[in-house]
């Protein structure tokens, strides 16, 4: 969802002159959001964990804003800023490598004032998942076939 503020306003940044239109074409941001029963399923698969426990929490995108009013940010100039700032730090690399550094500042400028204006019509959430993991212990029939071949 905090990615759907930038997307919402590509041409704004092509027609502000930020971003040239063929490097946005051709730009892909991955992302996907497994839901928990997919994350349950990999590590089934594979096998090779007991999952312990997993739980799933919702909170504010501002990770900042613990007010209790749902209905839109207590300050949205500064969770838009708080916003703008953790998706920068996960996804700047990625943003840099395709279009260069010099439209960083311009971007994530613009990308804030477009998150803090969002908030002051909505506060959004997103889902965390906690999940507690066990090794599993190798079986036995496997440690000592491992144990044969390391003795060969």
């Amino acid at each position: 969802m905090a990615m759907s503020c930038s997307n919402r306003n590509k041409k704004e940044n092509i027609v502000q002159g930020i971003i040239e239109e063929d490097k946005l074409v051709t730009f892909n941001m991955p992302y996907y959001a497994p839901s928990m029963e997919e994350v349950k399923a990999v590590i089934h698969w594979e096998d090779l964990f007991d999952l312990e426990q997993a739980q799933i929490f919702e909170t504010n995108w501002d990770p900042f804003d613990d007010s209790d009013d749902d209905s839109a940010a207590f300050d949205s100039i500064a969770s838009g800023k708080n916003v703008a700032g953790y998706v920068r730090a996960a996804f700047q690399p990625l943003i840099e490598e395709h279009f260069g550094d010099a439209i960083l500042d311009e971007l994530f400028s613009i990308y804030t004032a477009n998150v803090s204006r969002h908030l002051r019509q909505q506060k959004s959430k997103h889902y965390l998942f906690v999940i507690s993991l066990k090794k599993k212990e190798e079986k036995k029939e496997e440690a000592d076939g491992n144990a044969a071949a390391a003795a060969w």
